[in-house]
C-alpha cells in the first residue's frame, strides 16, 4: 500500500513538473508578445508625431496613472482603518 502512494506522488511530481514548464512557456511568450507590441507602438509613435507632443501626453498619463495608484491606496487605508 505504501509503494502504491509512493509511486502515485513520483507520477503527480511528474505532471506538475511540466504543468509548471507550461505555464512558464505560457508567461514567457506573452511577455516576448506585450514587448514586441510595445516596440511596434513606439515606432509607429516616433515616426507619425513630434516628441514633444509625445512627452506631453506620457507626462498626461503618467500623472493619471499615479493619481489612480494613490487614490486607491488611499481608499483601501480607509476602509482597512474603519472596517
Amino acid at each position: 500500500m505504501k509503494e502504491y502512494f509512493i509511486s502515485l506522488q513520483n507520477e503527480v511530481g511528474f505532471y506538475f513538473k511540466i504543468l509548471k514548464f507550461i505555464i512558464y512557456f505560457l508567461v514567457g511568450s506573452a511577455f516576448l508578445i506585450l514587448v514586441n507590441k510595445m516596440v511596434r507602438f513606439f515606432t509607429f509613435v516616433f515616426s507619425k508625431f513630434s516628441k514633444e507632443i509625445f512627452l506631453n501626453r506620457l507626462n498626461l498619463l503618467l500623472k493619471l496613472l499615479i493619481f489612480v495608484f494613490v487614490s486607491t491606496l488611499t481608499g483601501w487605508t480607509l476602509i482597512y482603518i474603519f472596517f
